[in-house]
């Protein structure tokens, strides 16, 4: 919460947003929160695995990005 607003951590709003960009969109996402150092891929990782991402919208796509990231550096 932030005052009376609710708000998600944003390895929670990456897996929401999985549902719903492309994977351009998606892919860039990521990278710019990674990069602005507001989350990790581990900490994205573990929120997918806390939410038992299997059958979430684009969770399988997220994955994949992560695991490209991790093979290329």
């Amino acid at each position: 919460m932030i005052g009376p607003i609710p708000v998600t951590s944003v390895p929670r709003t990456l897996i929401d947003l999985s549902g719903v960009l492309d994977d351009e969109a998606l892919h860039a996402a990521v990278e710019a929160a990674i990069h602005r150092g507001l989350t990790t891929p581990m900490s994205i990782e573990r929120r997918l695995e806390a939410l038992g991402g299997k059958g979430r919208p684009g969770s399988r796509r997220l994955r994949e990005i992560l695991l490209d990231r991790g093979a290329s550096g």
